[in-house]
């Protein structure tokens, strides 16, 4: 798997139809930083799984979706479905935004907050 970050090369990739490209999250790095999109680039889908990639890839659009909603029962539900799912390639991301909804869902964020990551505002004491 490949991170991209921002739009800028997004379009190209696809064009040529043999990938799959995810939207990950979207980062603000830093306070007072503009919000910057991640998307990952899934590079080894095992021939047995080619045929459930289209709805492996729209479970994990439901997830992203139901994050920026703040329906975190429907993102266990997802998380749940596409544990191992692209090769197990995005475990890892599945298992941080796991803990990012264990949290979030302990002590709901701010009703301001836009779903964007803002690492350095998300802990046990310290919640976005």
């Amino acid at each position: 798997m490949h991170i991209i970050f921002g739009t800028e090369h997004i379009e190209d990739i696809k064009k040529d139809g043999n990938h799959t490209i995810l939207e990950l999250d979207t980062i603000r790095p830093r306070p007072g930083t503009d919000p910057v999109v991640a998307y990952c680039v899934v590079s080894a889908i095992p021939l047995t799984e080619i045929s459930q990639t289209k709805a492996y890839t729209v479970w994990h659009q439901d997830l992203i979706k139901a994050y920026k909603a703040r329906d975190w029962e429907e993102c266990v539900r997802c998380l749940n479905a596409l544990g191992g799912k692209f090769n197990g390639e995005l475990d890892s991301f599945y298992n941080e935004l796991r803990e990012r909804i264990r949290l979030m869902m302990k002590t709901p964020p701010d009703p301001a907050w836009d779903g964007v990551y803002e690492p350095w505002k998300i802990s046990e004491d310290n919640i976005q």
